[in-house]
């Protein structure tokens, strides 16, 4: 859509009509222009001729043969293509105005003048748009009411692993309306569930692209960005979600997910910061709510009490452990300062021990004391602790994984999930119809 507003400022702006075409695709034609039925032919010097459509024209500069109500019927056809994907009359309504102010007097105006006033009586009955129709209040109702129908029955199937006739079910809501929100998520959905994470995301995407803010779907896209293991990607997905969709439980889990696996060059990122800052913001909040319920978070999860006391056994065993470490750890460095102390005394003894002979002028080196020797056999000792307990340390961490392999629920799983059927955004469509959108109004 963003392609056809670029196409309609280059078009209504530029008063010049020239013997250069160029075409939506960077590319340009040379020759003399002549007007046909939906497009033109260029011909050439060498007298080739080539037929293109109004909708591949970007702009033209100036021509000898074109006219004027040549070139306005070309911007016309470019305003009714730009307003096709429009769901606000009011927006349609404002770009046959200017078109008309642009284009005074010319046979194209008088045509759009008749259009706007279809759209003018299509905003005064009220009428919204569903798939490529438009509709009354009424008639959006009842057909809001069939989607909703085949979304509980999509949800079921889903429920019950029925792959082929979930996704038949949903194609029931792309066959009426093929850019429908709706029919989309839930082929996503479906397609995800399969593991068919390239279908699924192609479905996301086409969500995202009909509503940027849905943050079931920017929750979906980032856990299949997780899974496809582009960590970057998912953070940047899940930000957005946690803008679209503030405290949402399962946005945030996968969250506390990612950040409990992800190093800190992500965290430290630019989209690193702002995720840590938004789910540190919305999980005090949720956490508020939660604790009514007698929730507490738990890493990337939520504890009801009984597996609150539960943990609370297995995390008493762990700090037994941390303690004990820490015991382990701070000899160790007691073993480490002493050695050393000892080391300076055995070099002040042995440089003690050297003296010069005043009779013939040479060093002469003094039996050593006894201590020389009860020090080194402390320092023996201490190094054959130190080994032992250095051992020691390194087990700690394979002890506290054991412990933890007791817990009846893990802080982190690895596992992020999507948002399922019950996120589906929920958007009237013409169910099992084939509705093809009028490019040109014609009535009512």
């Amino acid at each position: 859509m963003r392609s056809w507003i670029f196409a309609v400022a280059a078009l209504v702006v530029l008063p010049a009509w020239g013997d250069v075409v160029r075409l939506q695709d960077g590319t340009t034609l040379d020759g003399t222009l002549k007007r046909e039925s939906g497009g033109w032919a260029v011909t050439d010097k060498t007298g080739k001729t080539t037929h293109i459509t109004d909708d591949k024209v970007d702009s033209i500069e100036k021509t000898g043969s074109a006219t004027a109500a040549d070139a306005s019927e070309s911007k016309l056809n470019v305003v009714r293509r730009s307003v096709e994907n429009l769901t606000d009359i009011s927006q349609i309504i404002d770009r046959y105005t200017k078109f008309i102010e642009q284009n005074r007097n010319t046979p194209a105006a008088a045509t759009a003048q008749r259009e706007l006033e279809v759209w003018q009586d299509r905003q005064s009955k009220g009428l919204v748009k569903v798939g490529g129709a438009w509709v009354t209040p009424a008639e959006q109702g009842e057909l809001l009411g069939k989607t909703a129908a085949v979304v509980q029955e999509v949800r079921g199937l889903i429920r019950d692993a029925r792959w082929k006739e979930a996704d038949a079910a949903a194609g029931r809501l792309l066959a009426g309306d093929a850019n429908s929100a709706t029919g989309l998520y839930l082929r996503g959905v479906i397609a995800c569930k399969q593991e068919q994470l390239g279908v699924a995301r192609k479905s996301f995407e086409r969500v995202r692209e009909l509503m940027a803010d849905h943050g079931p779907t920017l929750n979906n896209l980032g856990v299949i960005a997780w899974r496809q293991k582009q960590p970057g990607m998912a953070l940047a997905m899940y930000d957005f979600a946690m803008v679209a969709t503030p405290r949402n439980r399962r946005i945030l889990d996968n969250v506390a997910e990612a950040l409990g696996a992800v190093g800190d060059s992500e965290k430290n990122s630019t989209v690193g910061k702002k995720v840590i800052r938004h789910f540190q913001e919305q999980d005090v909040e949720l956490a508020k709510q939660l604790a009514q319920e007698g929730l507490t978070r738990f890493g990337a999860t939520y504890l009801t009490k009984e597996q609150a006391a539960e943990v609370k056994k297995v995390q008493a065993k762990i700090d037994l452990l941390v303690q004990d470490e820490e015991k382990v750890v701070a000899r160790l460095q007691e073993i480490e300062r002493q050695v050393s102390a000892n080391n300076e005394t055995l070099r002040r003894i042995d440089r003690d021990s050297n003296v010069v002979d005043p009779g013939t002028g040479q060093v002469v080196r003094l039996r050593r004391p006894s201590i020389y020797y009860d020090i080194k056999r402390d320092n023996d000792r201490l190094d054959q602790e130190a080994v032992a307990l250095d051992a020691r340390r390194r087990t700690y961490d394979d002890r506290k994984r054991a412990v933890w392999a007791e817990s009846p629920v893990k802080p982190f799983t690895g596992v992020h999930r999507i948002i399922e059927a019950e996120g589906t955004p929920l958007v009237a469509t013409n169910v099992g119809a084939s509705t093809q959108p009028a490019t040109r109004p014609s009535g009512g």
